[in-house]
């Protein structure tokens, strides 16, 4: 039950989507510039609130956001980003359990924002809001 198992459990589950999408980590080199304006991409982030005590077993609640920004070539349409956006948001429906190392995150619910041009990318953000259980330390 830790921040790593947390943020683990979350980027493993939507790397077994197996989308075939360019992913953008947190604190890794990306430059989405190489892909010639031809390839959709992501970056992922996990947003943490705080954490709450809300037993006395030693276990705190975090609730957060697992941000996934889609990108795709402006112009080219949205058809076949949504159909992707769609397949996101199909498995991350409310109450799947995605898990690493034993540790638990539940989802509460996913949505989308609307979509916007940004440098030559047409980009839509999909959050997830998860929930899981840390130890106090």
């Amino acid at each position: 039950m830790s921040d790593y198992l947390t943020n683990q459990a979350l980027v493993a589950s939507f790397e077994g989507l197996a989308l075939g999408l360019h992913i953008a980590y947190e604190n890794r080199d990306f430059d989405p510039q190489e892909l010639r304006d031809s390839a959709s991409w992501v970056s992922l982030f996990r947003l943490p609130n705080d954490r709450d005590s809300l037993t006395k077993a030693e276990l705190d609640e975090e609730r957060g956001i697992f941000q996934i920004s889609y990108y795709t070539p402006s112009d080219l349409g949205i058809g076949s980003a949504l159909e992707t956006i769609d397949t996101i948001l199909q498995y991350y429906k409310h109450n799947r359990t995605v898990s690493a190392g034993g540790h638990d995150v539940t989802i509460v619910n996913s949505g989308r924002a609307i979509g916007q041009n940004e440098n030559g990318w047409w980009r839509a953000i999909i959050s997830v809001t998860y929930k899981t259980y840390i130890q106090r330390v």
